[in-house]
């Protein structure tokens, strides 16, 4: 990113403020389909610091190694974890509803 640009500079340290933020709230969170909304926010927001770097980089440059990781990464552990907690919550979700005697 720009070095002289810190409108960007504050842009993406709020983002990264607000996706530890949101990840503290899901993994406090008891409720896993709150869990698993909060931690889609903090990968929208980390989607964002993403975004912000690929779009103000160079285009001769490659990306810097930490944000290669985070893409290769920590974006597809969300996308497993989120996954994992939709599916335990639909799960418990059907067994709420399920009348006493009948097999789920």
């Amino acid at each position: 990113m720009p070095t002289n640009r810190t409108d960007l500079h504050e842009k993406f340290l709020n983002l990264k403020t607000e996706a530890v933020e949101l990840l503290g709230a899901g993994f406090y969170s008891y409720d896993n389909r709150l869990k698993a909304r909060l931690y889609d926010r903090a990968r929208a927001k980390v989607g964002g610091m993403l975004a912000l770097v690929y779009f103000h980089q160079k285009q001769d440059s490659s990306p810097v190694e930490i944000i290669e990781k985070i893409e290769q990464e920590l974006m597809p552990a969300f996308s497993s974890l989120i996954r994992k907690l939709e599916m335990k919550g639909e799960k418990t979700g059907k067994k709420q509803f399920v009348k006493k005697g009948e097999k789920p």
